[in-house]
């Protein structure tokens, strides 16, 4: 039993060495592209529904170790296009990230996004009249990335602008 034990400890703290010697899941050069899902809510003639977005974002490593070992900042672009009732919405434009890594796999992020925002939509009735607008806006996000592999993970993100929530994967490369 002792060295069943022995053995156990051992490996334990090998993993931990390795752990600590892994590379932040963001550094400089690093790219990560990710894909998610999202939930909003709209209202429209007084009603309330909740809205699913399709997103994706891309994040590029600009700079590491900006106050110590474990931050980093990003530069990126998003994407998303959500659909509710009588009108479709698409959302572009860069996204400013800075990052802390509390734990080698473990991302931690704010994210700011200047957004581009085009809406169509139609009267209620499914006329042919149709319209349209477009307009600045900014968002912004706090994120949580778990790399569970080195080149895959999951993320989630909650925040204004685009979102409430957000979730999805992620895919370094």
């Amino acid at each position: 039993m002792q060295k069943i034990t022995t053995a156990l400890v051992a490996l334990t703290l090998s993993l931990f060495a390795l752990n600590a010697s892994a590379q932040n899941v963001v550094e400089q050069g690093t790219s990560i592209g990710s894909v998610g899902v999202g939930m909003d809510y709209r209202t429209y003639d007084g009603h309330s529904s909740g809205v699913f977005t399709l997103s994706g974002a891309y994040d590029y490593g600009l700079a590491g170790y900006l106050w110590d070992d474990n931050s980093a900042l990003t530069l990126g672009g998003y994407l998303s296009a959500s659909s509710w009732k009588y009108s479709n919405s698409v959302t572009f434009g860069p996204r400013l990230g800075l990052h802390y890594h509390f734990i080698p796999q473990l991302d931690t992020y704010v994210s700011l996004i200047l957004a581009y925002s085009h809406t169509t939509w139609r009267d209620e009735y499914k006329t042919q009249k149709h319209s349209s607008a477009g307009g600045f806006d900014w968002g912004g996000h706090l994120g949580v990335r778990y790399m569970f592999q080195p080149t895959i993970g999951m993320f989630a993100e909650v925040g204004y602008g685009i979102s409430l929530l957000n979730i999805g994967v992620s895919f370094k490369f």
